[in-house]
């Protein structure tokens, strides 16, 4: 699709669930395959409609009402919150090797927190499959490699894994940034990390969640 044909069909279905929401109702924001654009769309939309309230909407420009530190805020939790568990364990995080499932938004801002803790990321992977390397990854060098070809794979020196193959590598801490239903009943038992750092979204709210698994 073109940019002009994504604002269209953008705006229609904001228009149309412009009755459901609003700042003392429900607070929309962006998420799988939508960015500040969209969400600038969305807000210009409803000020149309309705009325000019900034608050109708987050994830939005900066100069349009947004806020510092919105992009990167649910990565840069994650590794905080993991930070304290992997102390309650007695993880080293300097010592610690790290896969990280889907380089999103998420997935690439908790990658690039947690190696600034000291921690390898050794196995990173998108929607067309992962890379994994024991001596680590760059997260930065792997982010631009995935900008220019649209994918971590390829990457250089690297291995290429399966999504399925990234969850049960050998680590110390395992960051499952995609959608829900990655671990289930059928491979849990083959996870082998100690300790799984998640973003949830439950209720509207979004909670961080760790799981310890040894």
């Amino acid at each position: 699709m073109s940019i002009g044909e994504i604002e269209r069909l953008s705006r229609g279905y904001f228009a149309a669930i412009s009755p459901l929401i609003g700042p003392h109702v429900d607070i929309p924001a962006g998420d799988v395959n939508t960015s500040s654009r969209e969400m600038a769309w969305f807000m210009d939309e409803y000020s149309r409609l309705k009325e000019y309230v900034p608050a109708t909407v987050t994830s939005k420009p900066i100069p349009i009402g947004g806020s510092e530190g919105r992009t990167e805020a649910t990565g840069k939790g994650v590794s905080i919150v993991g930070r304290e568990a992997a102390k309650r364990l007695g993880i080293e995080l300097k010592k610690a090797r790290v896969v990280v499932q889907v380089f999103g938004n998420v997935g690439y801002h908790s990658a690039k927190y947690i190696s600034e803790l000291g921690c390898k990321i050794i196995g990173i992977s998108d929607s067309k499959g992962g890379i994994y390397n024991p001596d680590g990854l760059n997260v930065d060098s792997v982010m631009n490699f995935n900008e220019k070809n649209g994918s971590v794979v390829g990457y250089p020196n690297s291995k290429v894994v399966t999504n399925e193959e990234l969850l049960e590598l050998q680590c110390d801490i395992l960051v499952p940034a995609a959608l829900e239903n990655q671990i289930t009943e059928k491979n849990a038992s083959k996870i082998k990390a100690k300790l799984i750092w998640r973003q949830l979204m439950a209720q509207r709210h979004q909670r961080l969640m760790i799981y310890f698994t040894r």
